[in-house]
């Protein structure tokens, strides 16, 4: 179940999580570029690439690097998808579609992951809850709307850590 929710916070939390944003959406391009100019898809060797290098330039804490370079991989993936389904068309029909290259991800803004073990906690009954960002955990407030009344059955499981939970915080504007 995916829920949308605007969140509120504090000015300088608000700062904090678009500087996250920002240097998440920086990694992220290095990340795709890199495996693309390399030509793999394959999680491992991207980190090996790429883990080390960002914790040194960024201050990303390790479990959103690790983030980012999932998120890579799932473009990078799409993309080689992408490119040998189009490569089918051609073969099967050269004079409707010509030869292309499709390019390289890149993002204007990457919405950071959090996974809902380490880099978040989520309290849906509350209101509220913390993402790691580059300067330590920030607390947000947000309000569950009445439309999802529906599935409150679900939301004590989740909470409760019934099920894996997943946010994406995307640049705030």
């Amino acid at each position: 179940m995916t829920l949308k929710l605007k969140a509120s916070c504090s000015p300088e939390s608000f700062k904090i999580l678009k500087e996250t944003v920002i240097q998440f959406t920086g990694a992220y391009n290095r990340a795709t570029k890199q495996g693309y100019d390399f030509k793999t898809t394959n999680y491992c060797a991207i980190h090996h690439m790429r883990y080390k290098e960002e914790r040194k330039n960024t201050d990303l804490p390790s479990q959103l690097v690790c983030g980012m370079i999932s998120r890579a991989t799932e473009s990078l993936i799409s993309v080689k998808k992408l490119q040998k389904e189009y490569d089918e068309k051609v073969r099967w029909k050269p004079k409707k579609y010509k030869p292309k290259t499709f390019r390289c991800p890149h993002s204007d803004k990457q919405s950071v992951r959090y996974d809902g073990k380490r880099a978040s906690t989520v309290n849906l009954d509350e209101g509220w809850a913390t993402l790691t960002s580059v300067n330590g955990r920030q607390e947000v407030r947000f309000t569950v709307s009445p439309n999802f009344n529906k599935y409150t059955d679900v939301l004590p499981r989740i909470n409760s850590g019934g099920s894996p939970c997943q946010a994406a915080f995307s640049r705030p504007t």
